[in-house]
């Protein structure tokens, strides 16, 4: 996955992922690449929505989402602004 690899290349860009939702929240939520060698998800992505409870999302959905990845200096990490989502 190169968006995990190297995450800055990507910055402040729109892009479009596919991944397995493996935990929502009020207003966010992971993305996870399935990992079929284990039972661990290899790869995971916060996205955050701020509608999140209208998506009706579900643990373990594939789903395509589409967003802004952008860096958060105070949780020193790269999070989604998600744009649209469409379930698999």
């Amino acid at each position: 996955m190169e968006i995990a690899e190297h995450p800055a290349n990507y910055e402040g860009r729109r892009i479009r992922v596919v991944g397995y939702i493996c935990k929502v929240y009020k207003r966010i939520f992971y993305l996870c690449s399935d990992n079929k060698a284990s039972t661990e998800y290899q790869y995971r992505m916060q996205v955050i929505a701020e509608r999140l409870a209208e998506l009706g999302l579900k643990k373990d959905g594939r789903v395509i989402v589409e967003g802004v990845l952008i860096y958060s200096p105070v949780d020193m990490r790269y999070e989604l602004e998600l744009i649209s989502l469409s379930c698999l």
